[in-house]
């Protein structure tokens, strides 16, 4: 058996690929081959991970995707794990992990984390190996009743010339608010198609004088992703009303399907009454796997300095779960100790969920003797946010 990284496929070895990852999941195979060939012949930045028989066949593929996350304020390096199949004869004989190592040791070299999306057959395999669900896939329901009336945005379909307006709108809404994934503009013009595939479409929001202010896509009465600037909020929940009224009049609710920390969502959380559903991605969903840690706390060190400095913390020198925290003369210096094999992911899963907004310090630390200037501190460095990732980045 022999293991390789291609960036590209030569025709043959295509085929394959697409015949394989088409067999291997719960679609029509002939779906499969459509949506497997869209995504390999459009995904912009990808390289495969490949293993081959002794007749030079492929047997086992991962799919890998090149994107960056921003992390409050720091763009970090993300490989996204995406498609992974294994011929079925060749299942049960180490394949997947010959094929899982390798993929750990390119990201290791090549990017701060992995982030993956754990479809329902996959719930708790990823775990195992280090990853945490970190995805609050929130849903804010409010009564269509509700909404203000007297619109005065107009929608208009998405033209592609469009995408650079759309494009900063989703950075001032997303990346600068959100630890989302930043979109090229390749990335933009493969969203636009795969929604298409799926009957779905951008619609942009102008004003009366017919600029663009913000765009959604929706599916009946819900909406999917939202980007409007803040001075129009009331301006587009009368939109939204509008709309859904106009072509399903009998519909009662809005489901706002971008998050509970969404601006949008905490401007109508705010304002009217409202019931929210969340389902937290512990397994399924986004999951998130930091490669080095030691690499990665130098790589975030400047974001936790800046939170010790607007909290106007003193001096302090602490350890949390076998690092070592010291702040002085406005430095952070932190240490992280090389880790064991069996101490490995359970010291990822424990910053994971600190790291990310995932889960509160005092949930984490088994020791409630721990001083509570410890707990001030830490909170500080690693607030509580439930981050939200758009449902169309997903993996």
């Amino acid at each position: 058996m022999v293991f390789e990284i291609s960036h590209q496929l030569s025709e043959n070895d295509r085929n394959q690929v697409i015949h394989l990852l088409a067999s291997s999941f719960p679609v029509d195979y002939k779906k499969g081959l459509e949506q497997f060939e869209f995504f390999i012949e459009r995904y912009p930045e990808k390289c495969y991970l490949i293993a081959r028989d002794k007749d030079e066949l492929i047997i086992g593929i991962i799919c890998l995707l090149k994107r960056k996350m921003n992390y409050n304020g720091l763009s970090l390096d993300v490989s996204g794990c995406s498609y992974m199949a294994v011929h079925h004869e060749h299942q049960n004989f180490s394949v997947s992990a010959e094929l899982r190592e390798l993929m750990f040791s390119f990201q290791a070299a090549n990017s701060d984390i992995s982030l993956g999306f754990a479809r329902r057959a996959m719930d708790n395999y990823w775990y195992q190996f280090g990853f945490t669900g970190f995805t609050n896939f929130g849903t804010v329901l409010v009564e269509i009743s509700r909404l203000p009336s007297g619109n005065k945005l107009v929608v208009r379909d998405l033209e592609k010339n469009d995408i650079p307006i759309v494009a900063s709108l989703y950075e001032q809404t997303y990346t600068n608010t959100l630890d989302a994934l930043f979109r090229t503009n390749d990335m933009w013009h493969y969203l636009v198609d795969k929604l298409a595939g799926n009957q779905q479409k951008i619609e942009t929001i102008r004003n009366s004088e017919g600029e663009i202010v913000g765009y959604f896509f929706r599916l009946h009465n819900t909406i999917e992703e939202l980007c409007i600037d803040q001075s129009y909020f009331r301006d587009v929940a009368c939109l939204i009303r509008s709309i859904i009224l106009e072509n399903e009049p009998d519909t009662k609710e809005l489901n706002l399907n971008i998050g509970i920390n969404h601006p949008f969502s905490k401007y109508i959380r705010i304002r009217l009454p409202h019931s929210v559903k969340t389902r937290f991605a512990w397994n399924g969903g986004h999951i998130i796997r930091i490669n080095t840690l030691v690499s990665f706390f130098k790589k975030i060190t400047p974001v936790l300095e800046d939170r010790l400095l607007l909290a106007d913390i003193g001096t302090f020198d602490f350890k949390l779960q076998d690092v070592l925290f010291s702040f002085d003369k406005q430095n952070l210096h932190i240490e992280v100790p090389e880790m064991t094999v069996a101490s490995e992911n359970r010291q990822r899963h424990f910053w994971q969920k600190l790291v990310f907004g995932v889960q509160d310090v005092a949930d984490l630390i088994e020791n409630k003797q721990t001083e509570n200037s410890v707990f001030i501190i830490t909170r500080i460095m690693f607030p509580l946010k439930n981050p939200q990732v758009p449902l169309v980045d997903q993996f």
